[in-house]
C-alpha cells in the first residue's frame, strides 16, 4: 500500500509517537485524520484534521474511521498507576475499533506493548512467539487483554490487523523514559536496580514510526504481530548515565533488587489503603521493566519487511541532551 493520497485515521494522535507518526504521514502525502481526547492540545499541523474526541460514541467512531483506507490505533492510557476502569474502557474501544476496521475491510495497524510479556520479561531471549507472562498491574493485564481481542476478531473475520509490539520509546521529550528519568536523577533518588546490568529494550521513536510505516504498508504484514526495538545492546545503566550527564546530576544511585521489590510492595499497599494521590515512587510493574534484562529480538521485522533503523543510539542522545538543556522538564506536568 502507497501512502499517498490515502485516508489514514490515527488515535493518540497527540501524544509522544501520536505526533511523530502524524508528521511522517503528512510528509508522505497521507490525508490525516488525527484524534485524541477532549481538552488535549493539538499541534498546529497544516492539512490534518484533528478532532477532540473518546469515541466513546458508536456515531463518532463509524464518522472518523469508515471510509478510509487505513488506520493507526494508538490511544491507550499510558500509566504503571491508573484506575482499573480507564483501562476497561481502552480495551472496550480497541474491541469496537477491531470489529468496524473488520466490517468495513479497514487496514488496521494495533500498537500494543512489550508489557504483554509480563513476569516473562528477565528470563531469556523474548521474541514474538513468547508467550504472555503474569501482568504485574493493569497496564500489562489490559494490553494483553487489548492483543487477545484483536486477534479473536482476527480468527472469526478476514480482518486486516496487524499488531506491533513497541519495546521502552525513548527520544526527545518521551515523559516515561525521559523526562521523568531526569527528575528522578536531579533529585538524587535511586534509578537503577542491581547497577542497572540488564538491557533497556529502548526503541527510538523515529525508529518505532519507520517500523509502523513499514507494518502498515507491506501486504506480508497482515495478521502478523512485530516486536518494534532497536538494535539491544544499550544497558539501563548507560541509559541513565548519559541522562544523568546531560543534566550534571550525580552517578546514578542503585538498589539491591530484593530492596527494590520490597520498596515496590510496601508503596502499592500504603498508597491503595490510604487512597493516595499520584503514584507511588517504584511500582511492580516499572520493576519488572527496570529491574530486568529486557532481551528483545527484532530478528523478525528486519526479516519479513526490511527494516533498518533511520537514527542511531548516539542521534537520539544528542536530540535528548538538546530538549534537556533547554530546562523546561523541570516543569511539572
Amino acid at each position: 500500500m502507497r501512502l499517498e493520497k490515502k485516508k489514514v485515521t490515527v488515535t493518540g494522535a497527540a501524544g509522544f509517537i501520536g505526533r511523530k507518526l502524524v508528521e511522517a504521514l503528512v510528509a508522505e502525502g497521507a490525508h490525516v485524520t488525527a484524534i485524541d481526547l477532549p481538552g488535549v492540545r493539538f499541534p498546529q499541523w497544516r492539512g490534518v484534521e484533528c478532532v477532540s474526541s473518546d469515541l466513546s460514541n458508536a456515531a463518532d467512531l463509524k464518522k472518523y474511521l469508515r471510509d478510509r483506507d487505513l488506520v493507526f490505533h494508538l490511544a491507550f492510557p499510558v500509566s504503571d498507576w491508573e484506575a482499573e476502569s480507564k483501562f476497561v474502557a481502552a480495551v472496550q474501544l480497541s474491541e469496537a475499533i477491531c470489529a468496524l476496521c473488520a466490517q468495513e475491510e479497514l487496514r488496521l495497524v494495533l500498537i500494543t506493548s512489550i508489557v504483554v510479556y509480563g513476569d516473562n520479561i528477565g528470563k531469556g531471549p523474548i521474541n514474538e512467539a513468547t508467550a504472555y507472562g503474569k501482568p504485574h498491574g493493569h497496564y500489562m493485564a489490559y494490553k494483553q487483554k487489548q492483543e487477545l481481542a484483536a486477534l479473536r476478531v482476527l480468527t472469526s473475520t478476514k480482518a486486516d490487523i496487524r499488531i506491533v509490539r513497541p519495546g521502552n520509546v525513548f527520544g526527545a521529550g518521551s515523559q516515561p523514559w525521559v523526562v521523568e528519568v531526569a527528575r528522578v536523577l536531579a533529585k538524587g533518588m535511586p534509578a537503577l536496580i542491581d547497577g542497572g546490568k540488564g538491557r533497556a529494550g529502548l526503541v527510538l521513536v523515529d525508529n518505532l514510526v519507520e517500523m509502523l510505516l513499514l507494518v502498515a504498508r507491506a501486504d506480508a504484514a497482515r495478521g502478523e504481530i512485530f516486536l518494534a526495538v532497536d538494535d539491544n545492546t544499550v544497558t539501563w545503566a548507560d541509559y541513565f548515565l548519559a541522562i544523568a550527564d546531560f543534566i550534571k546530576a550525580n552517578t546514578p544511585r542503585s538498589l539491591p533488587h530484593f530492596v527494590a521489590e520490597l520498596a515496590a510492595a510496601s508503596s502499592e499497599f500504603a498508597w491503595k489503603s490510604l487512597s493516595l494521590k499520584g503514584r507511588p515512587p517504584i511500582t511492580k510493574q516499572a520493576l519488572v521493566l527496570v529491574g530486568a534484562d529486557n532481551d528483545f529480538r527484532n530478528d523478525k521485522i528486519k526479516q519479513v519487511l526490511g527494516y533498518t533503523p533511520v537514527k542511531t543510539y548516539q542521534q537520539g542522545l544528542w536530540e535528548i541532551a538538546e530538549f534537556l538543556s533547554h530546562n523546561t522538564w523541570q516543569e511539572k506536568t
